[in-house]
């Protein structure tokens, strides 16, 4: 349910929620902010330009390159027709902006285009780095400029190539000679291609506007031929690059938007099944959906905790109240989870459930980080009562041995801990003392044995004495001492006998004096 509840929210706020905003606007930019070291902004423009950059970069070389070719096929085609025509050798005898010496055309038409090819080239260089990808505003208005600058040299080269307008009717016009007045055209189909070859945000794209208007304002003086419609279309055609790269610009942030929603959903989907079951399952599921998963655990070490008093504190409280003391309290042992590297087995009532264990459960597989866990919950349990001013303690049985793990569950499913093991575990938890950690004989052996472990001396294990094994207990913790009642008893009076819980326990005091004084 919490799930299904995440998504649904992620998708009515893709859907429903867009800020009011003039439609022509920028309206999907409203929910961007730059970034704040104080405050992280929902939607980070940083970091939508970035997205947005990578994937221009996806495929910003095939199109560069589909546009040197086409340019370096133009030219070819431009260079055989001028030849045929002999058109370098027409003199320009109107004022104009390029020289009137005819011969001068043919070379200003192949500088122009060698200019628009180098540049091609140079750019297809420079996106191999990584410097292409990291400098976002810098690549993006760069690209821009030398757009600009393409369309330019465009100009200047379809004004060497075509003629001097011819004054004379189209009828009597030699075929070749026809098709030379027409390059014109061809030149606003180009400057169309050029500005729009690769996607480019709004604003940037209206840099493109003044120019076109420039172009038209000085086609009297060139030798390209547009009537004042064919100049209104031209001009129509950029806006309407512009209004592309407005729909562009608008659809790529409301994407964005829905991808950020998606992956806050997803983390806070990951966050609470991480709750429900270990890592490395969550793992194994997602590689392998739809098997039963189990796993057994020869060495796994789990503390239980127990509240003493909170029944009685909770008799004479609202409900609400009930759920927030304990929202706090076991809010304090989730971080002690985080502390320890524990994992959470589940809470039942005011207990909580914790350990360690080998693969899949956790990644590391200690002892003594359980028991100095279950110590550090009774520690947190006085801290909290001392805050509320109310007398609630905390018992620990922390025990050692064999169990099994698995997913139970259709609609919610959990990772349960199974076996004679937990009720074993049970039975430490329940005959312990208030603000005591009681450990089982398997849990000391499995101290003892990390212990030497660490000290490099793990063969000694099989040939230390029960006093021996102590004193290296009380080396990991100076308050343990062995338990020396005849009987395990519980808080209710129910008696267990040593052997349900495989053989003599430990009790494990905060320190040495305690354990003396007890």
């Amino acid at each position: 349910m919490v799930v299904k509840a995440e998504v649904n929210k992620a998708i009515r706020l893709s859907d429903g929620e867009r800020p009011q905003s003039l439609p022509f606007l920028l309206s999907e930019k409203v929910d961007f902010k730059s970034h704040d070291p104080v405050k992280e902004p929902k939607f980070s423009e940083e970091k939508f330009q970035m997205w947005f950059h990578l994937g221009f970069a996806r495929k910003f070389r095939l199109r560069l390159h589909r546009q040197i070719l086409l340019m370096a096929f133009m030219t070819v085609m431009d260079v055989m027709h001028m030849e045929h025509t002999e058109a370098w050798k027409v003199e320009d005898k109107d004022p104009g902006l390029l020289p009137k010496h005819p011969t001068k055309r043919f070379v200003i038409l192949l500088s122009c285009r060698a200019v628009i090819l180098a540049m091609g080239l140079g750019w297809s260089v420079f996106a191999r780095t990584e410097a292409f990808r990291e400098r976002v505003q810098e690549v993006q208005w760069g690209l821009v400029a030398s757009t600009l600058i393409v369309a330019t040299v465009m100009f200047v080269s379809y004004d060497a190539l075509i003629y001097p307008q011819l004054h004379r009717s189209y009828v009597t016009m030699h075929f070749l000679d026809y098709v030379n007045q027409q390059q014109s055209l061809i030149f606003v189909l180009a400057y169309f291609i050029v500005t729009n070859t690769h996607p480019t945000l709004f604003y940037q794209s209206l840099v493109y506007i003044p120019l076109g208007v420039v172009f038209m304002y000085i086609r009297n003086r060139t030798s390209l031929y547009i009537s004042d419609i064919g100049r209104v279309m031209f001009l129509c055609t950029v806006v309407i690059s512009c209004l592309l790269a407005h729909v562009l610009e608008q659809t790529s942030r409301a994407r964005f938007k829905t991808k950020q929603r998606v992956e806050e959903t997803q983390d806070r989907v990951e966050t609470v099944l991480s709750n429900l079951m270990p890592k490395k399952v969550l793992e194994e599921i997602k590689l392998s959906p739809g098997l039963q998963r189990s796993h057994s655990y020869d060495h796994a070490t789990i503390a239980q905790s127990d509240l003493c008093g909170f029944t009685q504190l909770a008799s004479d409280k609202s409900p609400e109240q009930v759920v927030a003391f304990v929202e706090d309290l076991f809010g304090r042992f989730d971080r002690l989870t985080d502390e320890f590297q524990i994992y959470k087995v589940e809470t039942v009532g005011d207990a909580y459930i914790a350990g360690m264990a080998e693969h899949t459960l956790t990644s590391e597989n200690s002892p003594i980080q359980v028991v100095q866990f279950g110590m550090a919950m009774i520690q947190a349990t006085a801290e909290w009562a001392e805050k509320l001013g109310v007398k609630v303690t905390c018992r620990v049985g922390v025990h050692h041995g064999h169990c099994v793990g698995g997913v139970v569950g259709k609609g919610m499913q959990r990772y349960h801990l199974f076996g004679s093991f937990m009720s074993e575990l049970d039975t430490l938890e329940a005959t312990s003392r208030e603000g005591i950690t009681q450990i089982s004989r398997a849990c000391k052996d499995a101290i003892v044995r990390e212990h030497l472990q660490r000290l490099g001396d793990a063969a000694r294990e099989a040939t230390l004495t029960d006093v021996a094994a102590l004193e290296k207990l009380q080396k990991e913790f100076d308050g343990a001492i062995e338990r020396s009642d005849d009987k395990l008893t519980t808080s209710k009076g129910e008696e267990h006998d040593y052997s349900e819980v495989g053989g003599r326990t430990f009790l494990i005091y905060k320190d040495k004096a305690s354990a003396v004084s007890a």
